[in-house]
């Protein structure tokens, strides 16, 4: 029999242990075989691949009571794993809540535990500073550490003045009562961040020998950080303090006297320029005294430009001024007087930069610090023009500004330029030395202002003469209010001195006195044979 025909045989015959055999024993047709000789093979209704076995393997059952049980087996097993897993999970979540719970619960009785120490901290530190005099408690801030059932504890002391009305004492310039402020602060508490406790008190009994001092900027709003130093002029009792948030200072317990207070901010200069600027006050027992309100700004400098002129109007930059004079003003404050930087002796200032340094900031609402001071060459305030050349004569210097023109830069300073031509036996010579003495007088009073031995700016040729350009003082004789006026409106005159020296012999010669107020040209010098008419000896 052939396999075709026994293969049709078992596959008519209706019984069940035929029929199994026939599913277990058929046989795969050669080209099956092949097919099938290697490789993977998913089987339906599992989730893993099986190697194949060649030909004779047999598909894979997925019907019947058998495969319904090793597929639930099989599904069951997944979930056991998941539910392991889940159950991990949640061993580890709960574990972790009970953990924080028991260190928050923890640091909580900590946290309690310090903060009633901390207010037993400061309720004894309020105690001991009702015991202190007026004179310990002026200005009082103060800061230690306290140690207390093994925590550590900054404590933070501090008094103030107030008024009868508890303002500020610098307010209403008046000191009635003392308020103690004690902080007690700690690390370690819930969260591992700083916790405080704070406890203030007044203390009302009557301050004797009281006295109120304040700083303000040149905003006039309170500056803080000032020390203030007040000594008596007859006890030689000293006190220092220095200036809260309000720019305030109260001193109390003072003995009665005169008492000299000093202001000092690292930095900082009053309006005239001056670091340590003082005052007088008299202190009694019966009232509170009042300073007057010291005003105080971060000091700056400026360094301006020279130049003169020539007779062609070109400007002619020089390395240095001869003297650098400045006057500020700005917000109702003022310089009590002007102020000069240079040497009326030695030359060498004119070939060096100078520099006006501690500088207030004068201020202006609405110009703020622009053009907040004036600058002129000379010594005297009569040398200062009222019309300076346009863009010239004025700097602006800001809080702790340093302000330095480039050469022929701004802020520059214009001084009006003498041309010296010098004749001796005949011939046109350089001269030797030029020196120019300045005269004021007026409102302003007597001011004489002397430039020996001015080094030449250059040359130019007028009608064929060689002429030598000197940089001069500002003066003018214009009465007040004319455009070539002095600022002040004063008076002022030079005086040229011109001298000449070969081998042993000096000889020298001097103008009258003369205005020289031209910005733009030089002012000529009468032309000398210094052989015939000069006088023997030096300039002086």
């Amino acid at each position: 029999m052939t396999r075709a025909s026994t293969f049709r045989l078992l596959a008519r015959t209706t019984d069940p242990t035929n029929q199994l055999m026939l599913r277990a024993f058929r046989l795969l047709n050669p080209e099956s075989s092949k097919s099938r000789s290697g490789g993977n093979v998913r089987l339906r209704g599992v989730g893993f691949l099986k190697q194949r076995r060649g030909w004779a393997d047999p598909s894979p059952v997925n019907k019947g009571p058998g495969y319904r049980l090793r597929a639930r087996a099989a599904s069951e097993k997944g979930f056991t794993l998941i539910e392991v897993l889940v159950s991990a999970l949640l061993v580890v979540l709960i574990s972790a809540a009970v953990a924080e719970a028991l260190v928050t619960s923890g640091d909580f009785t900590g946290y309690t535990r310090n903060h009633s120490q901390a207010d037993v901290v400061a309720q004894q530190d309020q105690e001991r500073m009702k015991a202190m005099s007026d004179a310990q408690l002026t200005a009082l801030d103060q800061t230690r550490t306290v140690t207390l059932n093994n925590t550590k504890y900054t404590v933070t002391s501090t008094a103030e003045f107030l008024d009868a009305n508890g303002g500020s004492s610098c307010t209403s310039r008046g000191a009635a009562y003392f308020k103690l402020t004690s902080t007690v602060g700690w690390s370690g508490a819930v969260g591992g961040s700083a916790k405080s406790v704070t406890e203030e008190s007044l203390i009302t009994r009557s301050l004797a020998g009281s006295m109120v001092a304040s700083v303000n900027d040149q905003t006039a709003a309170p500056l803080a950080g000032v020390n203030i130093n007040a000594s008596g002029q007859n006890t030689s009792y000293t006190a220092a303090a220095t200036t809260d948030q309000n720019g305030c200072v109260a001193f109390a317990g003072l003995p009665t006297d005169s008492y000299t207070l000093t202001y000092t901010d690292l930095g900082y200069v009053d309006v005239d320029g001056d670091s340590s600027p003082t005052e007088t006050q008299s202190v009694n027992q019966t009232s509170t005294a009042s300073a007057n309100t010291m005003v105080m700004g971060l000091a700056g400098s400026v360094q301006p430009s020279f130049y003169t002129v020539n007779s062609a109007h070109t400007a002619i930059p020089l390395s240095g001024g001869y003297e650098l004079s400045y006057y500020g003003s700005g917000n109702g404050n003022k310089m009590s007087a002007a102020k000069t930087v240079g040497s009326q002796t030695a030359p060498a200032s004119s070939t060096a930069p100078l520099t006006a340094t501690s500088l207030f900031p004068f201020w202006s609402p609405s110009t703020t610090y622009t053009n907040n001071y004036q600058l002129w060459g000379g010594a005297c305030e009569q040398e200062q023009p009222l019309q300076p050349p346009t863009g010239t004569g004025t700097a602006t210097v800001g809080p702790g500004a340093t302000v330095v023109a480039p050469a022929g830069g701004t802020p520059s300073v214009a001084e009006p330029a003498i041309d010296v031509a010098v004749k001796y036996n005949g011939q046109y010579v350089a001269p030797g030395q030029v020196w120019v003495t300045f005269t004021g007088g007026g409102s302003g009073g007597a001011c004489s202002d002397k430039w020996q031995n001015i080094p030449s700016a250059g040359t130019e040729v007028v009608s064929g003469v060689t002429n030598y350009i000197y940089p001069a003082p500002f003066a003018s004789n214009a009465p007040v209010g004319a455009s070539n006026a002095s600022a002040t409106g004063d008076p002022g005159t030079i005086s040229v001195c011109v001298q000449y020296t070969t081998g042993s012999t000096t000889k020298h010669q001097s103008t009258s006195a003369m205005t020289n107020t031209n910005f733009t040209a030089p002012t000529p010098i009468p032309v000398w044979d210094l052989y015939s008419t000069g006088a023997s000896g030096p300039c002086t």
